[in-house]
């Protein structure tokens, strides 16, 4: 390993058409089947809808299980 952030190194992957891809173009990259963008879209994402989900389901463990299966949804 490099000693480069995971994250940054995902979105430096992912980064073809532009140097800093906004989580919409992840998201178009991610529903043409690109595992990379999905992933930095997951690293860009994942900590706010955890948040969200834990602030409306009040239930850490099941907020996770919310965002698992939101994160799961953007995949498909």
């Amino acid at each position: 390993m490099s000693g480069e952030p995971e994250q940054a190194r995902r979105l430096r992957a992912v980064a073809k058409d532009s140097a800093s891809p906004t989580a919409g173009e992840l998201l178009s990259r991610v529903a043409r089947g690109d595992e990379a963008a999905f992933a930095a879209l997951y690293d860009t994402v994942a900590g706010r809808v955890l948040g969200l989900t834990r602030r409306v389901v009040r239930d850490p463990a099941q907020a996770e299980e919310v965002t698992q299966e939101v994160m799961v949804e953007v995949r498909r």
